[in-house]
């Protein structure tokens, strides 16, 4: 007789499933992922790792870290020529801390006594939601492996296991770097609401994660020094902005005439960043405000957090440091004027974890599903038809989760002597 499977076991199969049929349809969506050298297109260096040319590989070097390529070089020796092949099985590797992430989720909200449809949205929204889409579609899957990790840098950290979170921290930042912007949140999540900014654990935790980043990315500059630095100068100085970023109403117009042959001409309209802005500039304004939020919340006595730390009686709420995350993964998704659909997985996979952990008593996670409708139809539906539309729909998913990071906006709890287990 086949055991009966229960209804937490059948969610995280479901999940499973779920997730496979997404890469298997993702499987001719190739994106970004051909062997064609680009600044952020791992697939060249993939292949030469896995071919074992290291005079290629030295050659193709894109501007990130080790971390997801290294994880991928297995899947192009199973892939061999095929390519297709070779990518989705990358990407179903990229996938697999999501999963499993997913399934914590899952185990919390069942503990909790959350209703059968909300876990069963939560953990979509996870592992195939319409960023994620997005990002195997565009042939980035580690943009989901780095947003995991640095989720799940927050989460270990507010259970005050610093080293895990370091180490989990500097994955991230060795997957891809943006991801550095979690540190904040990480630092946050390690120390009581009224602990001092600067403390030796934050201090040793920094560190650690400083390492671990730079033996992740190390090598890649290692192994051509000059190719790197071109390849980051490159992104670095993008200036075309997209409808899809808040600098859009006020960067200028550009239209260029491309010759099709036969006397046909097809006109191409863009815009540019104002005042000169790049996207360098853009991420270091994104860093400050970060840096700017931490001694406000702190000051603040901390956003009360659903964190399962246990807070002594009368001691001050434990800061919302996954809150704070989700917040500033927007802000990165708002401020880059080269936005593309794929920066938002790590921005909604972070909201759909914050909700599942937050006390309401709704039957199903309402913004998440709200953020997620939004960019579907920023992204997919309005397309480039309307672009005042479509930056007015992206700005309405994004620009909300910034208040996960305001102080007075977030209601305070008395402080709980119980333990929550799970996430």
């Amino acid at each position: 007789m086949i055991p009966a499977v229960s209804s937490r076991g059948a969610v995280r199969i479901g999940l499973l499933v779920v997730a496979t049929l997404v890469l298997l349809s993702a499987r001719t969506a190739l994106g970004d992922y051909e062997l064609r050298p680009a600044e952020d297109n791992p697939a060249p260096l993939i292949d030469a790792l896995a071919r074992g040319d290291w005079s290629q590989a030295r050659e193709v070097i894109p501007a990130m870290g080790l971390v997801s390529i290294v994880l991928r070089v297995p899947a192009a020796m199973l892939g061999g020529g095929d390519l297709e092949w070779v990518y989705a099985l990358g990407a179903l590797l990229c996938l697999l801390p999501c999963l499993v992430l997913a399934a914590l989720v899952d185990r919390r909200l069942t503990e909790d006594g959350r209703p059968l449809l909300f876990r069963l949205v939560t953990g979509l929204a996870l592992v195939a939601g319409p960023a994620v889409v997005f990002s195997l579609d565009s042939g980035h899957p580690e943009e989901i492996l780095g947003g995991t990790l640095c989720i799940a840098a927050v989460l270990a950290a507010e259970r005050q296991r610093a080293l895990a979170a370091a180490v989990l921290l500097g994955l991230a930042v060795g997957t891809k770097q943006w991801a550095i912007i979690a540190t904040f949140p990480v630092l946050l999540a390690l120390g009581s609401g009224r602990a001092p900014l600067i403390t030796r654990t934050r201090i040793q935790a920094a560190l650690a994660s400083a390492a671990v980043a730079l033996a992740c990315i190390g090598p890649v500059i290692a192994m051509n020094p000059s190719r790197y630095e071109s390849v980051s100068r490159s992104l670095a100085s993008a200036q075309r902005a997209y409808p899809q970023t808040l600098l859009w109403p006020v960067s200028p117009e550009r239209t260029r005439e491309i010759a099709l042959g036969g006397g046909e001409v097809e006109r191409l309209t863009t815009w540019e960043a104002p005042f000169g802005i790049s996207r360098a500039p853009a991420t270091a304004i994104t860093l400050l405000l970060a840096l700017a939020l931490v001694p406000l919340i702190l000051r603040s006595g901390g956003l009360p957090s659903q964190s399962p730390r246990k807070s002594a009686r009368g001691s001050a709420p434990a800061p919302d440091a996954l809150g704070l995350l989700v917040a500033l993964l927007a802000l990165r998704c708002l401020l880059d004027p080269m936005n593309l659909d794929y920066y938002a997985a790590p921005a909604l996979a972070a909201l759909a974890v914050w909700e599942a952990r937050s006390p309401h008593e709704r039957s199903l996670p309402l913004l998440t599903i709200a953020a997620s409708a939004a960019a579907l139809v920023a992204w997919r539906v309005i397309g480039d038809t309307a672009p005042a539309v479509e930056w007015a729909v992206w700005l309405a998913a994004t620009a909300p989760l910034l208040l996960l990071a305001a102080p007075a906006l977030q209601r305070k709890t008395p402080p709980t002597t119980e333990v929550a287990e799970g996430v």
